[in-house]
């Protein structure tokens, strides 16, 4: 089953309101009185949503202020006397039309730049803006895809390099390619959306108000004591992604190439090759099982190594060692760089 954060009319969502719930997430486990975390790390699908609105957002700010108003309303403050503009999300894009086009254009590729002549959208372009903290930020959000570049491998670069990210096979595969800055960009596009979604509902009165954001490291491994890993050595990853666990959630499954290979391979990281390890993806699914054994957090161990919010990166990934998944290791990676196996998932709580 896929989480939908945001759907490309009016931001309509899959995620209920705090009250309808119970105080529940949709795709979260609660792990605390006032601290759910994704069941899953972030995968592409849910990503590619946050990319979808950066790049729609910039199109509907762009044609309003080329003089097509219907997307979007200028309000006053009241308090400063300032404008700004509220984007109109009902009224879909025709990026097919000769006006909105031309408008659009310095959205993609210059001509000198296109391949075969195919007019695409540029990622460069697609930049998010937040304030964090006090500090305005500016952050390319597009993952970088030629990460996989990094993997002194045999596997197929070139079509993981080309279409790991956008292609819908990989819909439900972790996200990866992604920096710290950017997971951080993303928790606080999520943060809104779902702020903005629950004061809108016109079922629910609290007006809570919640935050995602990345898990601090502390928080990240103390998910371990919720619980327990399957098989002899708790803590590793022993034990694979069962076909019974395929039934019960989405399919974090790696490229099929991979799946039933076992191969040698290694990749540099801070001028140290710390990462040799044989590949077998089948076996590199781990879960942490809570006590009710049904309430599932996985790939804790393995899968993906995660960004923690004091910037360490834990749990291992598919390309390590099984020491380098152990609960609580760390690994020596700087995460203002991307890499072919290192993505993210997010904490919420309530904001008191």
């Amino acid at each position: 089953m896929k989480k939908t954060l945001y759907s490309f009319a009016l931001i309509t969502l899959l995620l209920p309101s705090i009250k309808s719930i119970g105080q529940e997430f949709y795709g979260t486990v609660k792990v605390d009185s006032n601290l759910w975390v994704d069941a899953t790390e972030i995968t592409n699908n849910e990503y590619r949503q946050f990319t979808d609105y950066v790049r729609d957002s910039i199109a509907r700010n762009l044609l309003f202020k080329n003089g097509l108003t219907e997307y979007g309303t200028l309000t006053t403050n009241s308090n400063s006397a300032t404008e700004s503009l509220i984007l109109n999300w009902e009224t879909p894009i025709i990026w097919s039309d000769s006006i909105q086009s031309e408008i659009l254009d310095e959205l993609y590729f210059s001509e000198e730049e296109r391949f075969y002549t195919r007019k695409s959208i540029d990622p460069r372009n697609l930049k998010y803006n937040y304030f964090d903290n006090t500090t305005l930020k500016e952050i390319r959000v597009y993952p970088d895809t030629t990460c996989w570049t990094m993997l002194d491998s045999t596997i197929q670069i070139d079509q993981l390099s080309n279409m790991y990210f956008w292609h819908p096979a990989f819909d439900d595969y972790p996200l990866v390619g992604v920096n710290f800055e950017q997971a951080k960009a993303f928790c606080h596009w999520r943060t809104n959306l779902y702020n903005r979604y629950n004061s809108s509902d016109q079922k629910d009165a609290s007006n809570l108000k919640v935050k995602f954001e990345l898990p601090t490291f502390k928080q990240w491994n103390n998910l371990a004591g919720l619980g327990y890993l399957g098989g002899k050595y708790a803590g590793t990853i022993t034990n694979p992604f069962t076909p019974t666990t395929k039934e019960e959630i989405k399919h974090l499954k790696k490229h099929e190439y991979l799946v039933n290979t076992k191969e040698t391979s290694t990749i540099k990281a801070d001028d140290e090759y710390v990462m040799k390890a044989t590949i077998n993806t089948e076996k590199m699914f781990g879960m942490i099982v809570n006590n009710d054994k049904k309430t599932r957090i996985y790939g804790l161990s393995g899968n993906v190594a995660e960004m923690t919010l004091d910037k360490n990166v834990t749990g291992g990934s598919w390309i390590h060692s099984v020491e380098k998944c152990i609960i609580g290791s760390t690994i020596n990676h700087d995460v203002n760089i991307a890499s072919p196996w290192m993505g993210f998932r997010c904490v919420v709580s309530i904001e008191k």
